[in-house]
C-alpha cells in the first residue's frame, strides 16, 4: 500500500456557506439542490473570467483567476478556500467579497438562501477535507446570523 503524503499547512481565506432550509429536505428536494449546485459550478468559471477581464492584468488578478477557490461540500454546506500569503490578504479581500456576493445573488435567483461566515488563518486541505483553525472559526460562526448573507468572523479581524 502506497503511503499518502501529509497535507501541507496553508494560510488563506475560508468561507463556510450553508443553504437555509435544506436540513429537512426530501430526497427530491435534495436532488434538485445537487443539480442547482452543479449548475452554479458550471457557471462559476465564466463569471470569474468576466470579472477579471474587467480588471487590469495584475499578479493578484492572474493568481485569483488561475487558481479559483477550492470547493468542498458537506450536505448543504459549501466550503470555499483561497490559499494566499498573509501579505496578500488585503489585496484579496475585495475579490473574495465580490465572489461571495455572487454566491448570495446566484442563490437568491435560484431560490436558495445562503448564510455563512468567512475566516482567515491556517488550515490544511486534502481534496474535500478541510481542517484547522480557520475552518473551525468559520464553522463556529456560519450558522449564527439570522439572515441571508455572509459575515466575517470576529477572529478574522485580527488579520
Amino acid at each position: 500500500m502506497k503511503k499518502k503524503s501529509d497535507p501541507k499547512s496553508k494560510f488563506g481565506i475560508i468561507a463556510m456557506v450553508d443553504a437555509l432550509g435544506m436540513r429537512n429536505a426530501t430526497v427530491a428536494e435534495s436532488k434538485q439542490f445537487i443539480g442547482d449546485i452543479q449548475t452554479f459550478l458550471k457557471h462559476l468559471p465564466k463569471f470569474m473570467a468576466d470579472y477579471f477581464n474587467q480588471l487590469p492584468n495584475t499578479p493578484k488578478s492572474k493568481k485569483f483567476n488561475d487558481q479559483p477557490p477550492q470547493l468542498a461540500t458537506f450536505g448543504d454546506t459549501l466550503i470555499f478556500s483561497w490559499e494566499i500569503t498573509p501579505q496578500e490578504l488585503s489585496a484579496y479581500i475585495p475579490d473574495v467579497g465580490f465572489f461571495l456576493s455572487y454566491v448570495i445573488l446566484w442563490g437568491l435567483e435560484n431560490k436558495i438562501a445562503f448564510r455563512g461566515a468567512v475566516s482567515v488563518g491556517d488550515y490544511i486541505q486534502s481534496e474535500a477535507t478541510v481542517l484547522g483553525p480557520a475552518i473551525s472559526d468559520a464553522a463556529a460562526w456560519h450558522d449564527c446570523p439570522e439572515m441571508i448573507g455572509i459575515i466575517a468572523t470576529p477572529f478574522s479581524a485580527s488579520f
